[in-house]
C-alpha cells in the first residue's frame, strides 16, 4: 500500500486519506475501515479506564538533611542522617559515571572510534575528577566530617598554590619578603667628606 494514502494527524494511529483515488485506493480504504474500526472503538473504549486506573510512579526523592557543619556537636541523629546522605550522594555519583561510561560504549559501538565520542570522554573525565575530589583517599566507611575536612584543606592548598595538579608554587603569596633599605652611596660620600673636614 503506498505511504501516501495515509496521514499522520499526531496520533499513534495512522488515518486513511478522505478521498482515495482509484478503484484500488478506494478498495484498500474499505479494507482499512473494515479492519481498523472495530480495534479503534475498542481502545476508544478501553484507554480511558485504563488511564483512570493507571498508578501514578514517580522516582523517590530523599528531602535533603542538614549537612554536618550544620549539626550540633551533641546531636547525633543529624550526624547519623548526614552520614547517610552522603552515602546516597556517592552512589548517585557512582552511577552517573556509570551511566556515563555506558554511553561511551554505545556511542563507540555506533560510530565505531573515539572521534566523535569525545565530548562524552570529556564528561567521564570531568565526572571521575569530581568523584576523586570529593571521595579519594578516604575510607568506604566514612564519616561525613572527614569528607567536610578534606574539602577544607583542599581550599587552603588552593588558595597557597592554585588550582591542584598544577604544582607547588614556591612562595606563599601572603608572605612578603622586604627589601632592605637601599642605601645611598652620594650620602655616604658626603659624610666622609665631611669627616675628613673636621
Amino acid at each position: 500500500m503506498p505511504i501516501e494514502n495515509f496521514t499522520d494527524n499526531n496520533s499513534d494511529v495512522l488515518e486513511p486519506v478522505e478521498n482515495p483515488q482509484g478503484l484500488i485506493g478506494r478498495a484498500i480504504a474499505l479494507m482499512f475501515k473494515t479492519i481498523h474500526s472495530p480495534v479503534k472503538l475498542f481502545r476508544d473504549i478501553i484507554r480511558p479506564i485504563q488511564l483512570r486506573n493507571q498508578k501514578k510512579f514517580y522516582h523517590r526523592r530523599y528531602n535533603r538533611v542538614p549537612t554536618i557543619d550544620e549539626c550540633y556537636d551533641n546531636d547525633m541523629v543529624c550526624r547519623y542522617e548526614a552520614k547517610e546522605q552522603l552515602h546516597r550522594d556517592m552512589k548517585v555519583d557512582m552511577r552517573i559515571q556509570t551511566l556515563l561510561q555506558g554511553k561511551k560504549d554505545a556511542c563507540n559501538l555506533y560510530y565505531g572510534g573515539e572521534k566523535k565520542c569525545h565530548y562524552i570522554t570529556e564528561m567521564i573525565d570531568e565526572a571521575a575528577t569530581n568523584f576523586l575530589i570529593k571521595y579519594g583517599d578516604l575510607e568506604a566507611d566514612m564519616e561525613p566530617r572527614e569528607v567536610l575536612m578534606k574539602q577544607k584543606h583542599r581550599i587552603a592548598w588552593e588558595r597557597r598554590h592554585g588550582k591542584i595538579g598544577t604544582g607547588m608554587k614556591r612562595e606563599h603569596p601572603l608572605t612578603f619578603e622586604f627589601d632592605p633599605i637601599p642605601f645611598d652611596h652620594n650620602i655616604s660620600k658626603r659624610n666622609a667628606n665631611f669627616d675628613m673636614m673636621k
